[in-house]
């Protein structure tokens, strides 16, 4: 896997695509000069044929230098390979641009100065007197989605990733964030778990004999199951914690009963 200062080459490019198509035949290289000479996005394309039966035209794959892939098929949707590359180095330029002051409300201002000062919440700021509950809410949402984002020196890059997060607060939306009922760290607000505990304290999440656990989604309809932590971390066989799946009860790092809900970040406290 490459990164910034250990790009990958393109014979490490050419590996990674044929990987990626699951191809019988050899990928093709796809020379577009703006792709292979980009400030932003720098990287391959290769083109591989697709099953017979397949309506689409044939495959495709793009490699960063920086390791991320994209990859599809074309003859869907009428785009040539160009106008996906041309779209691909279109949304790339746009998450790596400067984001002027004009683009920034007070909300915005505040979760980038709480983000590069690394304090929990905007209230924690020096020399930053906070009138406005909602600005301040709504700066604590935006400081929250910010930190679930791959890490970057800069929070005002980071932001060019969520044009969501620029818009005005909605008006509609009573609260974005509300204290952990259980250590009182801000975290986010869903009107349907109105009690949700902060990611922190879900991390701590034991059944009841004290091992850890995470509760996932059963299905893309729903429900609920639990593993065992050290078996999700290392992507070995998953070992079900059966307690909790069946009970919908976990227990956070002090012995406080939580209930869990269908997804891992709704536990809640049953204080």
């Amino acid at each position: 896997m490459g990164d910034s200062e250990h790009p990958l080459s393109y014979e490490e490019a050419l590996y990674t695509a044929q990987r990626e198509a699951r191809s019988t035949t050899p990928v093709r290289r796809y020379r577009h000069a703006l792709l292979e000479s980009a400030v932003h996005g720098r990287g391959y394309a290769f083109e591989h044929d697709v099953a017979p039966e397949s309506p689409a035209g044939s495959g495709y794959v793009i490699v960063s230098a920086g390791g991320s892939v994209r990859s599809g098929v074309l003859g869907f949707d009428g785009k040539s390979l160009d106008q996906v590359i041309d779209d691909h180095l279109a949304h790339i330029a746009h998450i790596n641009r400067e984001i002027a002051d004009a683009e920034l409300g007070e909300a915005q201002l505040l979760a980038i100065a709480a983000y590069d000062a690394q304090v929990a919440q905007v209230s924690d700021l020096r020399g930053q007197e906070i009138v406005d509950d909602e600005v301040r809410d709504y700066a604590d949402y935006i400081l929250l989605v910010l930190r679930t984002a791959k890490p970057n020196p800069s929070a005002r890059r980071l932001l060019a990733h969520f044009d969501s997060l620029l818009a005005e607060r909605d008006p509609r939306r009573r609260q974005y964030t509300h204290p952990c009922p259980h250590c009182g760290r801000i975290t986010g607000l869903s009107e349907r778990y109105s009690r949700a505990v902060c990611a922190r304290c879900v991390d701590h999440m034991t059944d009841g004999s004290g091992r850890p656990v995470r509760v996932f989604n059963a299905s893309l309809s729903g429900g609920r199951i639990a593993y065992f932590v050290p078996h999700v971390a290392s992507h070995t066989t998953l070992d079900e914690c059966v307690e909790v799946t069946k009970s919908g009860v976990a227990y956070l790092a002090d012995g406080t009963p939580v209930t869990v809900n269908e997804a891992r970040f709704v536990a809640s406290s049953r204080n």
